[in-house]
């Protein structure tokens, strides 16, 4: 991500960081990009982003992430994770709440909204 398209996607997340509880887990912000709630189910995310993750015990994105580093990811952080390029937008010291995911290849989307 650059300087200018984190600004710009900052600003819109800002602004309409409309994640309400009755909203969907996965909305796209921009072309190739999506805003990805930290509780998404690990099947709804590979069928919405192509990717193929999976782990014993863990049922959710921020639980994926949390196993895959072995350790909580800091709010602002940039990962490399199989299929995907996620950027930490939200987190506490205690659970990861929303993610800025853009997958590596193209994909259908057709869970996102």
């Amino acid at each position: 991500f650059s300087c200018d398209v984190w600004g710009s996607l900052h600003q819109k997340i800002e602004d309409e960081f409309g994640f309400d509880e009755s909203g969907d887990n996965i909305r796209r912000v921009s072309k190739g990009r999506f805003l990805v709630r930290a509780a998404t189910e690990i099947e709804d995310f590979n069928a919405a982003m192509g990717t193929d993750w999976s782990a014993e015990d863990v049922d959710t994105v921020g639980g994926y992430l949390m196993w895959h580093l072995g350790r909580l990811p800091e709010q602002g952080e940039m990962l490399g994770l199989p299929g995907v390029k996620i950027r930490v937008l939200r987190a506490d010291g205690r659970r990861v709440h929303v993610l800025l995911v853009e997958p590596l290849a193209p994909v259908d989307n057709a869970g996102a909204h």
